[in-house]
């Protein structure tokens, strides 16, 4: 059965764990914030979207944990990234022993739709 006040608890524990304060994680998640300030403070309780929500944005984040407590809070994993906080390093020597013209082009697609085009030189 669902505790709602654990359920709370966990929530309050991803925003701590993460440095966020209640507006900045509601924002992350895509709901109000009050929404989150009236689940931590016990006046409503967490909807299953909410939950659902949550678990988008933190998908290193388990369900079950989540939503039950049960097992770990991370998926394990060797390496786990949160996509909030995470850079992508790319070091050169990595290419150097591939021939450029292997590579025609680079696109960067963006969450907002927009995209980049990069072309190598010849």
């Amino acid at each position: 059965m669902l505790n709602n006040k654990l359920v709370a608890e966990r929530i309050a524990k991803i925003i701590k764990e993460n440095n966020l304060s209640a507006s900045s994680f509601s924002k992350m998640i895509g709901v109000q914030r009050s929404s989150i300030s009236h689940i931590l403070s016990g006046r409503n309780n967490p909807s299953l979207d909410l939950l659902l929500k949550i678990h988008k944005a933190f998908d290193y984040i388990t369900l079950e944990w989540l939503i039950l407590g049960d097992n770990s809070m991370e998926k394990p994993s060797s390496k786990i990234e949160n996509k909030h906080n995470s850079e992508l390093i790319i070091e050169e020597n990595d290419f150097d022993n591939k021939k450029q013209s292997l590579l025609r082009e680079i696109v960067y697609y963006y969450n907002d739709g927009s995209f980049e085009r990069f072309f190598p030189k010849s």
